[in-house]
C-alpha cells in the first residue's frame, strides 16, 4: 500500500460553531496538509478557480450580511 492510498483511507473532515455573545464561528476542518499562507488569498480569486460557488461569491455576500470569510490553517508561510 502507498502513502498516498493510506492517507486517503484515513482523511477526516469536520465541523464545528461556537457561539461568543451575538458572534459565531463555523470553522471545517480536515487532517489533510494544509494551505500555505501566501496561497490562502489566491481561493478567493476568481481567475484561479473553476467549478461550483467560488468563495469570492462567497465572501461577498457574507459581506453583504455583516460578516466575513477569513480562511486559517496550520501551514505557515515559507
Amino acid at each position: 500500500m502507498t502513502a498516498v492510498a493510506a492517507t486517503h483511507r484515513t482523511k477526516r473532515k469536520w465541523a464545528s460553531i461556537s457561539e461568543e455573545g451575538r458572534h459565531f464561528t463555523v470553522v471545517i476542518a480536515d487532517n489533510g496538509k494544509g494551505i500555505p499562507d501566501d496561497a490562502k488569498e489566491r481561493l478567493f480569486n476568481v481567475s484561479e478557480r473553476s467549478g461550483g460557488v467560488s468563495l469570492n461569491v462567497v465572501r461577498d455576500l457574507l459581506k453583504l450580511a455583516g460578516t466575513e470569510l477569513r480562511v486559517g490553517g496550520r501551514v505557515p508561510s515559507d
